[in-house]
């Protein structure tokens, strides 16, 4: 399990300690096929469906309490690390 804001790194170090980082994930990705696995361009903007913004239209207060005490496990494991980022 990773954190998706860690994927690039989090890859790396799995594909790395299963031997499979310079075959599967140093390079071949991305529209040029020149990155490594989850790498972006530095110049990367925003992902084409301005997703992010149309995620306001259906998450509500109430649904992030929601969201929040179905994770809560997750949230309180240590191994986990995960921290609550309030977005109201």
């Amino acid at each position: 399990m990773g954190k998706f804001e860690n994927a690039s790194e989090d890859a790396k170090r799995l594909l790395q300690k299963v031997g499979a980082w310079e075959k599967y994930g140093a390079t071949g990705w991305g529209d040029k096929k020149d990155k490594a696995i989850f790498e972006t361009s530095a110049n990367a903007v925003s992902h084409a469906t301005n997703s992010k913004w149309r995620m306001w239209e259906y998450y509500t207060p109430e649904l992030e309490t929601l969201v929040e005490h179905y994770y809560s496990a997750d949230y309180a494991n240590p191994v986990l690390n995960i921290s609550i980022t309030k977005l109201y």
